[in-house]
């Protein structure tokens, strides 16, 4: 497996899960879990696990910033995804969260000020294929189904049913399209461009024992960006620069138009990665650049992420830093 795709992909992960900015659609498997993109050698195996802390507390009308508000919001995502070369075109990936999610009434002393639930989220399933591998550019498209495996009725103290944003699971069948394109060994030879685009299609969910539909909507993302590979004694040391688009639909309650949902976010990811033969450790963070939402919402103050990767590479793949 080619450092460079594995390194470039894992930033691809995380800017996708980085989507998730907005407190009306935080809800069920982080969007980072559709992605799972990578350009696998047969009979790869990988295996990841990542987490990631969005915290929101900045109140926006449209594009205005209304700053601090008294909520805060605390979305934490721990993700653990398996994949498999089948060939060297073909790989399968299987992603299941475990959520965490709380929001605190900070000027208020009343019991009920104070939400959270926990619970595995929406498990994904999906299938990888690489049109085009080994050249100075490849390209790789992808189609996976988020299942509702996590709940979206968990309660409060007092019996009743929480928000569709604070819930585990969205309560969905959601399909998620993605194609990602790279471009290696450009200008100096260590620089490395990337682009991906990828689209979630929301089903309906039913809430409060059947006798509400809810659907979150639907998602477009746009992100790309370069990293640089340096070598250092035994590993590679890859910083990255990448900026990313976002655009979601307003949420259907009964059919209806959601009010204070959906919106477009545009975000500057500056990142870290160190690579030790099949070992990968990866650090990013969300610099907000513009963001335009639909009526009043919170959105991210700030958000960082961490994952662990880990390739079992066949024998015939087998390359190590020495």
């Amino acid at each position: 497996m080619k450092i460079k795709s594995i390194l470039l992909l894992c930033f691809v992960v995380f800017l996708t899960q980085n989507a998730n900015s907005q407190a009306c659609c935080s809800s069920g498997t982080p969007l980072s879990a559709q992605m799972g993109l990578a350009f696998l050698n047969e009979k790869d195996v990988v295996f990841s696990l990542a987490y990631d802390y969005n915290n929101l507390q900045t109140m926006f009308s449209e594009a205005k910033d209304l700053g601090s508000d008294e909520r805060k919001r605390i979305s934490q995502n721990i993700l653990f995804r398996f994949q498999y070369a089948l060939s060297d075109r073909w790989a399968l990936g299987f992603s299941i969260p475990y959520v965490f999610r709380s929001e605190n009434n900070i000027e208020s002393q009343a019991s009920y000020s104070s939400l959270s639930a926990s619970g595995v989220g929406d498990m994904l399933l999906q299938v990888n294929y690489a049109i085009k591998r080994y050249g100075n550019s490849n390209f790789l498209i992808s189609s996976g189904i988020k299942f509702p495996s996590g709940s979206n009725e968990e309660e409060n103290e007092f019996g009743f049913v929480l928000p569709s944003d604070l819930q585990p699971g969205t309560g969905s069948w959601d399909f998620i399209f993605s194609g990602y394109s790279e471009v290696n060994n450009i200008w100096d030879g260590n620089f490395n461009f990337n682009t991906s685009i990828s689209a979630r299609i929301n089903g309906e969910g039913e809430r409060y024992n059947g006798l509400q539909n809810y659907q979150f909507g639907n998602a477009f993302q746009l992100i790309t960006g370069l990293n640089y590979e340096i070598l250092l004694k035994k590993f590679y040391f890859v910083p990255s620069l990448n900026i990313s688009y976002r655009r979601t639909l307003i949420d259907l309650t009964e059919g209806e138009l959601t009010p204070n949902t959906g919106g477009d976010w545009l975000n500057l990811i500056p990142g870290l990665s160190f690579y030790y033969n099949d070992v990968i450790l990866l650090f990013s963070s969300t610099i907000p650049i513009f963001r335009y939402l639909e009526g009043s919402q919170l959105t991210t103050s700030y958000q960082f992420y961490f994952q662990l990767e880990y390739t079992i590479k066949s024998k015939k793949n087998e390359i190590q830093i020495l």
